[in-house]
């Protein structure tokens, strides 16, 4: 389903479906990720590379269902090209921002010793 992002999303909490139609796509098996790599794709299986907020081109599929009297037009997710990084969308800090400032006495010193 075709979604309006300035009617199903608070867009002051999350910005970028501010103006922004989007759908949901799935996939039962894990689409095949590339990117470009001097003018060649290159499969990879970096999670670093694939995240909410990078900026991708996906090939998506569309197709009729018709289950348990229900009837519809659905999406699946087929393989996805990055582009480039752009900030995550989630609501997650990273590690280093919740960890990064801790200061430690020494640390070798194993706290639960």
């Amino acid at each position: 389903t075709l979604r309006d992002g300035d009617e199903e999303m608070d867009t002051e909490e999350r910005p970028e479906f501010e103006n922004a139609m989007f759908i949901n796509v799935s996939s039962k098996t894990k689409p095949q990720v590339v990117k470009r790599e001097d003018g060649v794709l290159v499969k990879t299986d970096d999670p670093d590379e694939v995240y909410s907020g990078v900026y991708a081109i996906a090939s998506i599929n569309f197709y009729a269902y018709s289950t348990a009297g229900n009837k519809g037009v659905t999406a699946g997710l087929n393989n996805i090209l990055t582009l480039c990084k752009g900030d995550f969308l989630g609501g997650r800090a990273n590690a280093e921002s919740d960890f990064g400032d801790l200061e430690w006495e020494d640390e070798e010193d194993d706290m639960f010793s």
